[in-house]
């Protein structure tokens, strides 16, 4: 039995008939079960301040709606959460957690933890946090902002305070599984934002693990948590013989030129390592700085997410995080108005919910694979399609493409079995065998 759904920009998850062949050549994409390769550890987006803001307009019949179709198995099938720790350019303000010295959660106890145990009412997750900036009494310009370094006379405060967080958001019965050292650590920005060299994330990375040891708390460190196009270099200037027991993985985000390849590269130098792809969103600011709303709701800007994600499924990567789950029909919240599309939108004025195109794209990926599916060998024969392939625990096949090219009639084969079916140009397609 075989189940088809595509969507393109004329409809979504239209069901799609097919054809059993005889004649096993001539293929577009052949898929092998018999070779596999990573594990999935899941799909997700991220809460932020904003989104908790946004989240807290809502009435309770639509709160109830955003976490089912978030987070439920009908839904985006969301397992993973990424959160800032402390203020991010998506926040209502610029915040930390340090007040006349004292450690608090305070602000987050008002909007970010009561919607992950909302969330968690129907689902455990698994969450990564990342840091924007250190508070910035430890920075070397004194402010959140603008890049700067942390001090240093102050790694080992800072050490403190993440593993303080750590410790005080286990206190509120929130796990944190996975953190990062700094969010886009050679980023300088108008928002929250901290430059590291490779030296200086792998004396942070030591001070850290050596308190999380201490500590005896169970969560992981990532390194890197910025774009692709550097990653090879960066990786191996970071990780040595002292800290890569330290390391379980590399975090990536995609705001590079579709430089996924070098996912594979790193995959080659440490095969132990984890690859999490921790942010990604359609920047509106970027498309269009006088008018950034018009570019809302895109076919186009879905179909960003189904390149990324297969290109990147294909070089290894284990996880899909996206960046807000929630935004406002602006894109915002957002304290330098640096503006972006989230798959779901809430519009102030109408009091209601917004699906955009890419909500119903990741579907395509979060809705059919799940944590511990494997990726299966995936072989494509047609220039305008990529495709990858998983094998799930109860022995189906999904399969994921995306047809740039003409729409036409086109051949995919399963081990021995070779279906025909229609696909329409610019569209996703999840097949399960």
């Amino acid at each position: 039995m075989v189940k088809i759904y595509s969507s393109s920009s004329s409809g979504y998850f239209i069901e799609k008939s097919y054809k059993i062949l005889q004649k096993k050549e001539n293929c577009d994409i052949e898929i092998d079960s018999s070779i596999s390769y990573q594990v999935c550890y899941g799909f997700g987006g991220a809460i932020t301040d904003s989104v908790a803001f946004n989240y807290s307009l809502l009435n309770e019949k639509q709160k109830k709606e955003l976490i089912e179709n978030v987070f439920s198995k009908e839904g985006l099938n969301y397992s993973l959460i990424r959160l800032p720790i402390g203020s991010c350019d998506f926040s209502t303000s610029m915040y930390d957690y340090l007040e006349n010295g004292i450690f608090s959660l305070e602000h987050d106890l008002k909007g970010i933890i009561p919607m992950i145990k909302e969330v968690e009412k129907i689902k455990k997750l698994k969450i990564f946090a990342s840091p924007w900036s250190p508070p910035k009494i430890y920075k070397s310009n004194n402010s959140r902002t603008h890049g700067g370094k942390l001090l240093d006379e102050h790694y080992e405060d800072y050490a403190k305070y993440l593993v303080n967080y750590l410790l005080m958001m286990k206190k509120e019965d929130i796990n944190i599984d996975y953190i990062s050292l700094q969010n886009e650590p050679l980023a300088t920005q108008i928002w929250d934002s901290c430059i590291y060299s490779e030296k200086e994330e792998a004396a942070l990375l030591s001070l850290v693990y050596s308190l999380i040891q201490k500590e005896d708390i169970n969560t992981k460190i990532f390194i890197w948590d910025h774009n692709k196009d550097v990653i090879v270099n960066r990786v191996k200037e970071t990780i040595n013989e002292k800290n890569n027991h330290m390391i379980e993985g590399i975090a990536y985000h995609w705001y590079d030129d579709f430089c996924n390849s070098n996912l594979s590269k790193v995959h080659e130098l440490y095969e132990d390592k984890l690859l999490f792809f921790t942010e990604g969103c359609i920047e509106l600011l970027l498309l269009d700085n006088n008018n950034p709303s018009s570019h809302i709701g895109r076919f186009e800007n879905g179909l960003r997410y189904a390149k990324n994600y297969i290109l990147d499924s294909e070089n290894y990567s284990n996880a899909f995080i996206d960046w807000n789950i929630l935004l406002d029909e602006k894109g915002g919240p957002n304290h330098v108005g640096n503006y972006c599309e989230a798959p779901i939108m809430y519009d102030r004025n109408k009091k209601e919910l917004i699906y955009n195109p890419s909500y119903y794209v990741i579907s395509h990926f979060s809705k059919f694979i799940d944590p511990l599916d494997k990726r299966i060998k995936t072989k494509v024969f047609n220039d305008f399609i990529i495709a990858t392939s998983y094998q799930k625990y109860d022995n189906k096949c999904v399969c994921v493409l995306l047809n740039s090219g003409n729409k036409g009639i086109y051949k995919i084969k399963l081990n021995e079995m070779v279906i025909e079916v229609e696909l329409d140009s610019n569209s996703i397609t999840t097949i399960i065998f």
